[in-house]
């Protein structure tokens, strides 16, 4: 679930997650088999340029984007567009337990495929990015 997986999430491939659930049991919902499913299912449809033409064009009709490294301005964006009181968050970290991995420790062969596999998610976060702090700027 690597490959420009975010942008595929901006785009509309005909597939309907309720359809394709029915046909796993409980046990494989549980293990997340459905989001394979459709990493499966879409993961060659578009070639590179098509699947970015299409999520930058859906992405960019949103009233507002977030992005994780900016979540409690993003939250307090879309509070305000909503009429809602923000949210307010206390700093955490990512705790997650086990040996973390960090990009120094990755050999620049691993480092370049994932920057190959991830290229459109690269340039629509990019775009993302300049849409929230436009937003933020106002």
């Amino acid at each position: 679930m690597v490959e420009n997986y975010q942008a595929r999430y901006l785009v509309d491939f005909g597939l309907n997650p309720r359809e394709l659930a029915c046909l796993l049991t409980e046990d494989e919902l549980r293990a997340y088999r459905l989001q394979d499913l459709l990493e499966q299912a879409s993961s060659d449809l578009l070639d590179d340029e098509t699947l970015f033409q299409t999520a930058r064009a859906n992405l960019v009709q949103f009233e507002v984007v977030g992005i994780t490294e900016r979540l409690p301005e993003s939250a307090r964006r879309i509070a305000a567009l909503l009429g809602k009181a923000p949210v307010e968050f206390t700093e955490r970290h990512n705790v997650a337990s086990g040996q973390r991995i960090h990009e120094r420790d990755l050999n620049p062969k691993t480092l370049f495929t994932i920057s190959d596999m991830t290229r459109v998610d690269q340039a629509l976060y990019r775009i993302a990015r300049a849409h929230l702090e436009e937003s933020l700027a106002l």
